[in-house]
This record gives C-alpha cells, sequence and structure tokens, in this order.
C-alpha cells in the first residue's frame, strides 16, 4: 500500500448531539411533528461519522474538505454535512 504524500492527511471526523432540555418556544414545551404531547419533551439527538482529507500547498496554505453521514437521528433533520475550508495567510 502506498502512503500518501506529506502534504496530504486523510482522517475520520464525525460529531454527537444529544439535546438535555426540551425545546420551548414562548413559554411552553413545544409537541411533537403530529402535536401530541410527549413526556420527555422533544429533544433531539445526532451521530455523524465520514472521511476528512486535508492538503498543504504553496508552504503555508491549506484546504480541507469534510463529509459526515448521519444516523441515529432523533426529532430533527437527517442528512449529510459536508465542510470545505481554504485557508490563506495575509503576511507572514
Amino acid at each position: 500500500m502506498r502512503l500518501p504524500p506529506d502534504h496530504l492527511s486523510l482522517g475520520i471526523n464525525g460529531y454527537y448531539l444529544k439535546q438535555t432540555t426540551d425545546d420551548r418556544q414562548y413559554g411552553r414545551t413545544v409537541t411533537n411533528i403530529y402535536g401530541e404531547d410527549v413526556d420527555d419533551g422533544v429533544r433531539g439527538q445526532v451521530l455523524a461519522i465520514g472521511p476528512a482529507v486535508y492538503f498543504t500547498f504553496l508552504k503555508y496554505a491549506s484546504a480541507e474538505i469534510r463529509w459526515a453521514k448521519e444516523f441515529e437521528v432523533e426529532n430533527r433533520p437527517q442528512g449529510d454535512m459536508v465542510w470545505a475550508k481554504l485557508t490563506i495567510p495575509f503576511a507572514l
């Protein structure tokens, strides 16, 4: 297996969110999407994991892209998250 060059890094990224308090609007606890009261309130939860690629170029500049697939989702939209970042210094 050939290893990536020094200016390229590969990794794993992810996140976990567990809401610990009920959603509230106008001072009242929010119901679920069907308008039914929920004993423990409406609390979001999500777990996501995916690859990350980091590339260094022009000695001080870098680019990064990450993708995370969400699963174990409760009480929130589910999907994929993609981040792209370009870093270039103003001066050295």
